[in-house]
C-alpha cells in the first residue's frame, strides 16, 4: 500500500499482479488502495477500471472504495460522474458518509 499512498500507480499495480500470481486474493482494502493511487494522479478512468475489476472479482464495495471514486471525480471537476457514482453507491446499499458527500460537493 506504500506505492499507492505515494501515487506510484505502476508499482501498486505490479504489487496487485504479484498477489494474483502468488495465489493471494485481493480484498476491498487492496482495491481501494489502488483506487486511491489513481486519485493521487487524477486518473478517473483508471480508478473506474480498478473498481470494475473489484466488482467482477465478486468483492463488495464499501464506503471507502466509493469515497475514493468520488474523490477522483472531484479532483477532475467531474460533478456529473461524482453524482452518478453516489447514486450507484446508494443503489448498492452502501451508506454514504460525510466524506462521500464532501467529495461530491467538491466536484
Amino acid at each position: 500500500h506504500a506505492h499507492a499512498r505515494s501515487g506510484n500507480i505502476e508499482a501498486a499495480e505490479r504489487g496487485m499482479e504479484m498477489m494474483h500470481k502468488n495465489g493471494i486474493a485481493a480484498n476491498v482494502v487492496s482495491y481501494s488502495a489502488l483506487i486511491h493511487a489513481c486519485v493521487k494522479i487524477g486518473d478517473v478512468e483508471r480508478a473506474e477500471k480498478w473498481f470494475s475489476q473489484m466488482r467482477q472479482a465478486g468483492i463488495q464495495a464499501n464506503a471507502v472504495s466509493y469515497s475514493a471514486l468520488l474523490d477522483v471525480c472531484a479532483k477532475a471537476g467531474d460533478w456529473t460522474r461524482a453524482e452518478r457514482w453516489l447514486g450507484a453507491m446508494q443503489e448498492d446499499n452502501v451508506a454514504p458518509n460525510v466524506v462521500c458527500f464532501n467529495n461530491v460537493i467538491d466536484a
